[in-house]
């Protein structure tokens, strides 16, 4: 399968939220993340090298990183479409799973 087919699908308040780790260079984050985003019509969250990108269709992205950063720390910001940053701490995609569903 490919990127966006093998990547791990959560539902959050009735959104998909598609995460794939460390599939791709750092570079291409933000492009796989709106490819996610498009094809499950929801959210992709890329973790790649320390960086994150986050691409939604109907989630805060801002909000879903200042999460993952108040859990994991690092820096970043965006707006409610797309968000980029660093994390401080490796995460899997288990443990972004957690961190999305136990703080909503």
């Amino acid at each position: 399968p490919g990127f966006v087919e093998s990547a791990s699908i959560l539902e959050i308040d009735s959104s998909k939220v598609g995460i794939q780790i460390d599939a791709v260079s750092a570079k291409l984050a933000g492009k796989l993340a709106a490819l996610i985003a498009n094809e499950i019509d929801g959210t992709g969250i890329v973790i790649s090298e320390g960086s994150i990108a986050i691409n939604s269709q109907n989630l805060i992205a801002d909000e879903l990183l200042k999460k993952l950063h108040k859990a994991a720390g690092g820096k970043g910001g965006g707006s409610a479409n797309a968000a980029s940053g660093r994390l401080d701490k490796r995460v899997t995609a288990e443990q972004i799973i957690g961190i999305l569903k136990g703080g909503s």
